[in-house]
């Protein structure tokens, strides 16, 4: 009967270990168009192995332009993804650096007050940091 128990506990938490959901924030400031085509290639193969992981990606630098409306490249991308819960954050010390209001960003699109505090505030709780 113990070995059962012991078998039983082995089993349960092989399962929760398993199901840990993954957190991920990347750090986008490279305004290269081929850095911005790789990132939401990235979401979407990691959103295709593992449709749970929660991700969010922190615009900021020269960066911040692909976030804002009537430059972003890719806005069917930020919307496409914006619906499968993933967080798009723009820098607002970045947003005022370029002089763009923030009224201009993407819909959905969160301003952040300092893109290294956010950074640092999701990898206090947790998130892994990517640097793209």
């Amino acid at each position: 009967m113990k070995a059962i128990y012991t078998l039983f506990i082995a089993v349960l938490f092989c399962s929760v270990a398993n199901a840990q959901q993954h957190k991920i924030v990347w750090d986008m400031n490279s305004k290269d168009t081929a850095d911005q085509s790789v990132i939401f290639r990235q979401i979407g193969n990691v959103l295709k192995e593992s449709p749970d992981t929660k991700i969010e990606v922190v615009f900021h630098g020269a960066a911040i332009t692909e976030l804002v409306q009537g430059s972003s490249l890719h806005p069917e991308k930020v919307q496409e993804f914006l619906q499968k819960g993933v967080i798009f954050a723009a820098c607002n010390n970045s947003l005022r650096r370029y002089n763009i209001d923030p009224s201009k960003v993407l819909p959905g699109v969160v301003v952040v007050p300092v893109a290294i505090l956010e950074l640092v505030k999701k990898q206090e709780e947790g998130w892994k940091y990517i640097k793209m």
